[in-house]
């Protein structure tokens, strides 16, 4: 246990030498000894939300074992909550904070003085929160989930190469998800695909919106929306009715009957978070980390919907992409 306790904290060192740091080598053996706090505040309870939370956990407990307490607060996807929960956060006693998606990093960053470091993660777009720059928020740094628009289209043109005009549910209440859907409808036009965009306000909304689109489009694209994610069940039903297919940038939807999605890994991205945490507990300042664009996509077909909607995928693709079946 010992000798693993010494590689742990010799990997921390070496990602903390990565980014040029003057690592103070006493504190960062002392760490193993203290007790480490550690604060989350995530938007709410969800697929690829939680993913990435329990790969910060994960990845904390493997750096620190049992010295490091990790409290998570879920806001349920109410703003309020989200105040509420940030107040607790900066007047609690957290070593470091973090901040999981885009309405969770504004909530905090309403009331945040710098007092407390702060890691924040799932943010598609770091200008809407304030970080324009290394620097730009105080004692803050982050990871920025990048979505594979070209590798979607490129998806979208392979598997269904008849498909020209595709239905798009957003919800303008979500930052993220008009940020995704204005760069989808831009790039679309590329590769020859166009998009009929359509307004929710809620997850109730998905069926209705997505029954009144389908006899007027070619298939359906997720492109991240948590409404439209947590309904992706229902919108797949509509279409499996009207004989279209639905692809997403999300991959947990694949399991619910989407044909493909080019997607990151959340969990893994959650564990790279948990090292930018490790960094600023072996000393490093906050502002000194480079914002982080993570960017590592895989494929995730799911071969009975293909085979429901008579759509085919290139041979080579079987040895680099995952299949699921529902």
């Amino acid at each position: 246990m010992k000798r693993k306790s010494i590689i742990i904290i010799l990997i921390i060192l070496g990602f903390f030498l990565l980014f040029g740091c003057e690592a103070n080598k006493d504190k960062i053996i002392k760490e193993k000894d203290k007790n480490i706090n550690i604060g989350i505040l995530q938007f709410g309870t969800h697929p690829v939300l939680d993913k990435v939370e329990k790969g910060i956990r994960d990845r904390l407990h493997i750096f620190y074992a049992d010295k490091v307490n990790v409290k998570t607060y879920n806001g349920n996807f109410d703003s309020s909550a989200l105040r509420h929960y940030s107040e607790k956060l900066l007047s609690g006693t957290y070593d470091v904070v973090i901040t999981i998606s885009t309405p969770s990093s504004l909530a905090y960053q309403g009331i945040n003085d710098g007092a407390k470091p702060l890691v924040f993660t799932f943010v598609t777009n770091p200008k809407q929160i304030g970080y324009i720059q290394q620097g730009s928020i105080k004692n803050a740094t982050g990871l920025s989930n990048q979505t594979d628009y070209r590798g979607t289209l490129e998806l979208m043109r392979t598997i269904n190469p008849e498909g020209k005009v595709y239905g798009y549910l957003v919800s303008s209440r979500e930052p993220n998800a008009v940020f995704i859907k204005n760069k989808f409808v831009e790039m679309g036009k590329v590769y020859g695909i166009n998009f009929k965009v359509a307004e929710i306000t809620q997850e109730s909304e998905v069926g209705i919106v997505a029954e009144k689109l389908a006899t007027n489009v070619d298939g359906f694209l997720i492109g991240g929306d948590h409404h439209v994610v947590k309904a992706s069940k229902a919108l797949v039903d509509i279409a499996d009715f009207h004989s279209i297919p639905v692809f997403s940038v999300d991959g947990s939807t694949v399991e619910n009957g989407v044909v493909a999605a080019s997607t990151i890994d959340y969990y893994e991205m959650g564990k790279r978070t948990a090292e930018y945490v490790a960094f600023i507990l072996s000393g490093a300042n906050a502002e000194s980390l480079p914002l982080e664009k993570y960017n590592v996509f895989h494929k995730i077909l799911n071969r009975k919907a293909l085979v429901k909607h008579g759509l085919h995928w290139p041979v080579e693709w079987n040895e680099h992409v995952e299949f699921v079946s529902e």
